[in-house]
């Protein structure tokens, strides 16, 4: 077998030599010793091509789909069985049915309602991971649990999105992979590797599929970009300019509180102009609402949104079916009952997207996946 470059090197640097005559003699053993765990370790990477996948337990199908999409392009994956059990008191207990050891373990962290219960719940399966003695763990978090809480506000508040990278990387995260942050910033909330996948050409390219479906053809230049707030703003630029659409235009808030806008304001020319408004997630869906109607008032032919990750609590759904947008995006991040979904609402799926990212990750390549 020819060994790759860096072991030539490794080793040339690691066993230091004496000449006497044509001879060379090694004059230390820790030189191979060093170069000997480095060989293994390569040899190691090389011969485990299986991709070992666990999933916490939940209603969510996503991680079950992402596992078929992976197993159609790769053709080792290994599902790491697992169950979660339950006391009387609601605590709850994870508990691995695989062997893990020696593996590198991908875990794919999903979301219900409860925020909370899912957030103990990947940390009891990371624990039983590295505990069972997982080589290293990747979490795949399509929504990461907190990450609101990237800054304080004011004075005595915690920022919760650094004290869960604390917790995820103290056991065992080494990659941690998420989709459209609410902030870029937060990947420095952990000391490890984070890959953050967009989400603007899977939604731009459901947009094109639906039009030409509709309408028979597609035409980016009938289309404005619409950032939510100056916070987006360049994070939409640089979605106009990819897409090549007609231009992009936005919004100013002001906020009192969490879910609570004071003061909108619009900015740009959109009259008879098609707006695609891009967010990282609805929650209580009234300032997204607030916003289409704008667009409206100011001329915009059509208003259609695509927001990330789909929250949509208290009465979200209803105020979104009565508003002025003609479709509203979102991913399956996290699960979506039915009581939650409307007529207007169109799920786009993230698994053929992350078992991609997962494949290409595990071979070393890029895995940016031209996620603009």
């Amino acid at each position: 077998m020819r060994l790759p470059q860096d072991i030539h090197t490794m080793h040339r640097h690691c066993i230091p030599t004496v000449h006497t005559g044509d001879a060379k003699y090694c004059v230390s053993t820790s030189g191979n010793i060093l170069f000997l765990q480095y060989f293994i370790s390569r040899l190691f990477t090389m011969i485990n091509e299986t991709i070992h996948i666990c999933f916490t337990k939940n209603k969510h199908t996503l991680p079950l789909e992402i596992i078929e999409h992976l197993k159609r392009i790769y053709k080792n994956v290994e599902v790491i069985e697992s169950k979660v059990e339950h006391f009387r008191n609601g605590e709850q207990k994870a508990v691995i049915l695989t062997s893990v050891r020696r593996k590198a373990i991908w875990l794919i962290s999903t979301a219900e309602e409860n925020v909370d219960i899912e957030v103990i719940k990947t940390l009891l399966y990371l624990d039983a991971l590295q505990r069972a003695g997982a080589n290293s763990i990747q979490l795949i978090m399509p929504l990461f649990y907190y990450a609101r809480q990237d800054q304080t506000s004011n004075n005595r508040e915690p920022i919760s999105g650094a004290m869960f990278a604390s917790f995820y990387e103290s056991l065992g995260v080494r990659h941690f992979i998420t989709v459209h942050l609410h902030n870029n910033a937060i990947q420095g909330f952990f000391k490890g590797q984070v890959d953050i996948i967009g989400t603007r050409k899977l939604f731009w390219n459901h947009l094109q599929n639906i039009c030409r479906k509709n309408e028979g053809s597609f035409n980016p230049k009938e289309w404005l970009i619409i950032f939510p707030d100056e916070g987006a703003a360049k994070r939409c630029r640089e979605f106009y300019q990819k897409s090549n659409a007609a231009g992009y235009a936005g919004f100013s808030k002001q906020r009192t509180e969490a879910n609570k806008v004071e003061k909108m304001d619009f900015f740009g020319d959109v009259k008879g102009m098609r707006c695609f408004l891009y967010d990282d997630l609805i929650d209580t869906g009234g300032t997204l609402a607030m916003a289409g109607e704008m667009l409206v008032k100011n001329g915009a032919k059509e208003v259609i949104a695509g927001c990330s990750h789909g929250l949509l609590t208290g009465e979200a759904p209803s105020i979104l079916q009565n508003s002025s947008y003609s479709k509203v995006f979102v991913t399956d991040s996290l699960y979506i009952d039915e009581k939650k979904q409307f007529p207007k609402l169109e799920i786009v799926s993230l698994a053929p997207m992350l078992s991609e990212v997962i494949k290409k990750a595990h071979l070393g390549e890029s895995i940016r996946y031209e996620n603009w």
